[in-house]
């Protein structure tokens, strides 16, 4: 069988780390971020009540602290493997648009699909103009990538 496609999660598969509890560490809110985790909200809940604590930060800083992430070792290698073979690949992730876009750009990404945070100038809010990345979610992009992509 010949591959066209792989899909990678972000947080703890291409990076040693999850962006969300970095950030938490870095702008001092990770009693808010556990609080929100232990919480019996659903999930997409949870999801919009982590966006409301990344409310007024810059984009520039968070990926500042985002580049600080150190990468799973051999991705790099991993990546140019797959491109050698002109196999398409996409991260599909929880995280944040702005976050997966630039590691798509680092890492030569095809296609992402992450949750999408409202900003107003270069402060992002707390709204979140997404959908929710779940197994559903997983599904369709699959689906969206076969099809508009021609991804067999």
């Amino acid at each position: 069988m010949k591959y066209k496609l792989v899909l990678f999660d972000m947080d703890g598969t291409l990076l040693d780390g999850r962006t969300i509890n970095i950030f938490a560490e870095k702008k001092g809110f990770q009693n808010e971020l556990i609080n929100v985790f232990k919480s019996d909200k659903k999930f997409y809940e949870k999801t919009i009540e982590i966006a409301k604590l990344l409310k007024g930060f810059k984009k520039t800083e968070l990926i500042k602290i985002f580049r600080e992430i150190p990468l799973q070792k051999d991705v790099e290698k991993v990546i140019i493997e797959l491109k050698k073979r002109k196999i398409k690949t996409a991260i599909i992730t929880d995280s944040y648009q702005f976050v997966a876009d630039d590691l798509r750009k680092r890492l030569g990404i095809d296609y992402i699909y992450a949750n999408n945070l409202i900003s107003k100038n270069v402060y992002l809010q707390e709204r979140s103009n997404s959908i929710i990345i779940n197994l559903l979610g997983i599904t369709l992009i699959m689906k969206y990538i076969q099809s508009v992509k021609a991804v067999y």
